[in-house]
């Protein structure tokens, strides 16, 4: 097989490399290879953040537009304790979507706009312009892009870095809890379980799954700081489901990991380029990926559209800088600087601060949607939310002096 571009990987990132290049080049050969059958379980809390819908409408390809049963996010909670603080507006801050549905949704849209789909095919080898599958079938590619997410085949057979550091999640899909309503779109993290060491939150999400509405729950676990442990991490979200009043019984618990953002490190070479979660574009904070997947899968194209256009080979060095400028990759960097103190030795002070100040909830749900925090806004929101750093760790001093 001849192709122009190959791309690994049939996700958000991939598909969205594939949309965006058959827009520039509608004429070119674009090959996109899976190792599922679509549609695929895919693990995922399921949130996209509205400058990641934003990115999705450029192409046409909104949850909306694909015709994907989606929940409109109406707000965000932050809860740790009894402390909640919640920001709200009248347009959506983003959807929640069925991962297995939606990203099949995208690769027929790819297809249906030029692209050839290829399931079932496992990468083994990769060997400059070849990939070798585990079926036998032997591919010629002019590029190649690893959108194939946190065990990346791509970055691993092209031998880029995989120290990394890689969250650790669990999710499960469960009917609503008495006084949830599931309507509302709320987007919730609960902080609490940051006081027994788990170094992230536990998540609240109103989606849909299998044709009706739920309520998507997990616990996120940041393991750049520690290792972390599988067993404990269940326990603190049984914990938390029966402080919610879910019955854990008959649940199908889904562990899984992704591959966040550290330290800034190769993304390109001469014959290949990673975009999305292969890339390490995700969230150490929050755990979202599927908007820089998107975007990144924007830049992807863009790329190789100028290697189809001009027959230079990819270069690194120009692809690298083309992601640095990203508003969102500005605020991974700022999410790596950040996850140290949020979820270091003092998680528990800094979550009890957040909780109790609006102006930090306010500022964070900018942030999630994408809007620029100008320097003002910046210092009110830093002014504050030191007031509430110094009454929670007042708070917690006497707590500790009780005990």
């Amino acid at each position: 097989m001849n192709v122009d571009v190959a791309i690994v990987g049939a996700g958000p990132a991939g598909c969205s490399t594939a949309l965006h290049l058959l827009a520039l080049h509608p004429r070119a050969r674009v090959a996109i290879f899976d190792r599922a059958r679509l549609p695929r379980e895919k693990p995922c809390g399921g949130a996209i953040s509205r400058w990641g819908l934003s990115a999705l409408d450029a192409i046409d390809a909104t949850p909306a537009a694909l015709g994907v049963a989606h929940v409109p996010v109406s707000a965000v909670r932050v809860r740790h304790g009894a402390h909640v603080n919640e920001h709200r507006e009248d347009e959506p801050l983003g959807a929640v979507v069925e991962r297995a549905v939606f990203d099949a949704a995208l690769a027929r849209e790819a297809v249906a706009r030029g692209a050839t789909l290829h399931e079932e095919h496992r990468l083994v080898a990769l060997d400059g312009h070849t990939l070798a599958f585990d079926n036998g079938v032997q591919v010629q590619a002019r590029a190649i892009v690893g959108a194939d997410g946190t065990g990346s085949a791509v970055r691993r057979l092209a031998g880029f870095d995989e120290k990394g550091p890689r969250a650790r999640l669990i999710v499960v899909e469960t009917d609503a809890a008495p006084g949830e309503d599931v309507e509302r779109g709320v987007l919730e993290f609960d902080l609490t379980c940051v006081d027994r060491g788990i170094d992230g939150y536990v998540w609240h999400f109103a989606t849909t799954f299998a044709g009706k509405r739920c309520v998507s729950r997990g616990i996120f676990d940041w393991r750049g700081r520690r290792q972390g442990d599988g067993k404990e991490l269940r326990t603190a979200l049984l914990e938390a489901l029966a402080a919610r009043g879910v019955p854990a019984s008959k649940l199908r618990f889904k562990p899984y990991s992704e591959r966040v953002f550290a330290t800034e490190g190769p993304v390109a070479s001469g014959s290949l380029l990673l975009c999305g979660e292969a890339a390490a574009l995700v969230d150490p904070v929050t755990g979202e990926g599927i908007a820089q997947a998107v975007v990144s899968g924007k830049l992807a194209a863009e790329e190789l559209g100028r290697v189809l256009g001009s027959g230079a080979a990819i270069d690194p060095a120009r692809y690298a800088r083309s992601l640095e400028s990203l508003r969102c990759y500005r605020h991974l960097r700022q999410s790596a600087a950040l996850a140290p103190h949020v979820y270091g030795p003092r998680a528990s002070v800094w979550a009890s601060a957040l909780a109790r100040t609006r102006t930090a909830v306010d500022a964070g749900a900018d942030w999630y949607v994408g809007r620029e925090l100008g320097t003002r806004r910046k210092v009110e929101v830093g002014a504050s939310f030191g007031w509430s750093l110094v009454r929670a760790a007042l708070s917690s001093a006497r707590s500790s002096d009780r005990l």
